[in-house]
């Protein structure tokens, strides 16, 4: 599957995603960059970054007026329940984690092992705040 995941908004990108029907999922800190992103023709926006905006009350707050928002949060989400469960509880229907998930140090040492393990409680993780 094809799709734009971007660091922030861009009406170009979001016709030209739309033309070819690619996914384009822009990443907001504002309500008006998120109403721009639904304008335009985006189904999700991506919260970036997420943890300097606010955190999950930002995304609570967003969706009490405006509740069709699906917002994925990235920057700043931490593979732990603690982390999780709040911005799934505000209505994230997705997060992002990436360095987080990816660490430097095990990357860099070739760790497959220790990305295993990691990517193992994450995904743990994500199924217990979600439930």
């Amino acid at each position: 599957m094809n799709f734009v995941f971007a660091p922030g908004f861009s009406a170009e990108v979001a016709g030209a995603c739309h033309l070819r029907n690619i996914p384009y999922v822009p990443g907001c800190a504002t309500m008006t960059e998120i109403l721009a992103a639904y304008r335009a023709g985006c189904d999700y926006v991506k919260l970036f970054p997420a943890g300097s905006i606010g955190g999950p009350a930002f995304l609570d707050a967003v969706r009490a007026p405006f509740t069709w928002v699906r917002a994925i949060p990235t920057g700043g989400v931490e593979p732990t329940v603690e982390s999780l469960r709040p911005w799934y509880r505000a209505g994230a229907p997705a997060v992002g984690i990436g360095s987080k998930l990816l660490p430097k140090p095990l990357i860099q040492a070739k760790d497959i092992d220790g990305l295993h393990e990691l990517i193992d409680a994450t995904v743990t993780a994500v199924a217990e705040a979600r439930s």
